[in-house]
């Protein structure tokens, strides 16, 4: 985490001064920690080799030829929209060369040029980008390069107080000017902040959030970070409450929701759509020309755009601790499946989605493709951070997230046709996995009957429309009472709220028993639904009984 560094006074109140104008701020020692990568995994990492030399020379390169003089010019470090048209790298991504390789030598003339950028960027977010990107793009500019140049200030510990370097700027503050960054009105379209873009579920909301989580975090913004992150949890598929995610134009066919729908719309698709789909970041990769599954390389580039730019998020906020790997069902290993079965897991021809894969298999594990990673606009150089694949967060231990696992001891047959349900509360968001029930085959002494689990919306106390059902069981005749699983054939995501777990018999009458303990409301189906064709959609009329089912959902809380 960032520290407030501050000069010693020895008397000269001008030596202070001149350290604050300039940032060279004396610290006491070596950094402990860094918002990008671990202190001492940094300092494992070698000064040689292919990966550290283009890193250098990414900021060598700039320091021999960058512009700190005013008036700016095209080789300036403005907030632009893209990368050097030559090298791609964006100037964010110079500054993070330069950070990189001062905390892992010491070597305080990439700590200089760092602060000396630094200096000059601010205020340039009201400048229009220097490559051709139109006035209305300069949040999107600001956006894409800010979380680079935040993490260089982290890299070399410099001071918060330093102040801007170009007219008009030379008393503006490095954090008041970045925390008023996030809320500033600087585009001229309907989304003008950064705040406001954090809404969106496209590219553009995905920088929105890679700026707004560094920033929340480098100013120790708690609450904000709070916000920042359940929007990131929203675009995951994470979280289903909150403050809903806009979406604009989409081929609703990339889609699990169809565009107009009731049911909210995620981002990123979820397993349970199937692997063709699941993965796709749906606003993005619509913009391919045709509509599912015919890919081509635009939809694939925004893809990327978006993807990178959720990760520079995922990767700050899990040095926070944050369980961010795991979030949306492991959706940021989800997304690089879908682009590894895509045949694009290095990128789509574009150099600055090399960087992408090496970050992925490092946190993951994985053994995805990888090229000679180059750098984005914010961030690269991840061959040399992130080499070694790292063990795979292990994965969530599967649990009860509601239901009722009490064994009951009253037993009623199951009718043929029928379902039967009980009420529960889920506390929290979850994936779950199947449901478990407490049966028995002691209502015949031969034969079998077919059961499956079905689970369904809640609708002003009522089971409503069906979420999932499992696949069949048979009980035989003579089954001993047992907790029997009924697994679903896709996980299913939960919102907190209350559901109706149940069980849908079909076949000989009686042959099967379920447990229950009481009392509390059993709804039943008040007519026949036909077993063979699936389980209705919605529930049905009732009928209730005082009792409630031995009956539990298995998933992963959180």
């Amino acid at each position: 985490m960032f520290s407030l560094i501050r000069p010693k006074v020895f008397g000269a109140c001008a030596v202070t001064v001149l350290l604050l104008l300039f940032g060279l701020v004396p610290t006491a020692g070596a950094a402990t920690d860094y918002m990008l990568i671990d202190a001492a995994r940094l300092a494992s990492l070698p000064t040689s080799g292919t990966p550290y030399t283009r890193m250098k020379n990414a900021a060598d390169n700039a320091m021999a030829s960058m512009d700190l003089s005013e008036p700016a010019s095209s080789s300036s470090p403005w907030l632009t929209n893209y990368g050097d048209p030559s090298t791609g790298i964006g100037n964010g991504a110079v500054a993070v060369a330069a950070g990189l390789v001062y905390a892992r030598t010491g070597d305080v003339r990439y700590r200089d040029f760092v602060i000396k950028i630094i200096r000059f960027v601010i205020g340039s977010e009201d400048r229009a980008s220097t490559n051709g990107t139109a006035s209305d793009a300069m949040v999107l500019a600001t956006m894409r390069q800010i979380p680079g140049y935040v993490l260089a200030a982290d890299l070399v510990k410099m001071d918060p107080n330093v102040t801007g370097s170009r007219s008009g700027y030379k008393s503006t503050v490095w954090k008041t000017w970045l925390g008023a960054l996030r809320t500033k009105q600087i585009a001229t379209t309907s989304y003008r902040s950064i705040v406001a873009h954090s809404k969106r579920a496209s590219n553009w909301g995905a920088w929105a959030s890679a700026a707004r989580v560094t920033i929340d975090v480098y100013l120790n913004d708690t609450a904000d970070l709070a916000v920042a992150v359940n929007r990131l949890k929203l675009y995951l598929g994470e979280s289903m409450s909150g403050s809903w995610l806009k979406t604009g134009a989409f081929d609703a066919s990339w889609a699990c929701v169809p565009a107009g729908s009731k049911v909210k719309f995620v981002p990123v698709n979820p397993s349970s759509c199937g692997a063709a789909k699941d993965g796709i970041i749906v606003e993005d990769a619509s913009r391919s020309a045709s509509s599912f599954p015919t890919w081509d390389m635009t939809g694939i580039d925004y893809s990327f755009h978006a993807y990178m730019a959720q990760l520079v998020a995922a990767v700050v906020l899990d040095r926070q601790g944050y369980d961010v790997w795991n979030w949306g069902d492991r959706a940021f290993k989800r997304i690089m499946d879908q682009l590894n079965r895509l045949g694009v897991a290095t990128g789509n021809g574009r150099v600055t989605a090399t960087h992408v894969s090496w970050i992925t298999r490092h946190f993951y594990g994985v053994s995805y493709p990888t090229v000679q990673a180059q750098p984005s606009d914010t961030l690269g150089y991840t061959d040399w951070l992130y080499a070694e694949a790292a063990p795979p967060p292990p994965p969530p231990t599967p649990a009860v997230v509601m239901g009722n696992n009490a064994a009951g001891t009253v037993w009623t047959a199951m009718s043929t046709d029928r379902k039967r349900a009980s009420q529960f509360p889920l506390a929290s968001t979850s994936t779950v996995t199947s449901i478990k029930a407490y049966v028995d085959g002691a209502g015949a002494t031969t034969g079998s009957q077919p059961v499956r689990g079905v689970l369904y919306s809640d609708r002003s106390g009522l089971p409503d429309v069906p979420l999932a059902t499992s696949t069949t069981v048979n009980v035989t005749a003579g089954q001993a009472r047992a907790w029997v699983t009924l697994s679903f054939a896709s996980a299913v995501r939960l919102a907190s709220g209350n559901y109706w777990l149940g069980l849908h018999s079909g076949g000989t009458t009686g042959v099967a028993r379920y447990a229950v303990t009481g009392p509390n409301a059993l709804r039943f189906n008040n007519a026949a639904d036909a077993f063979s064709d699936g389980s209705s959609n919605p529930f049905g009329a009732v009928i209730t009984a005082s009792k409630q089912m031995s009956i539990t959902a298995i998933g992963i809380p959180g």
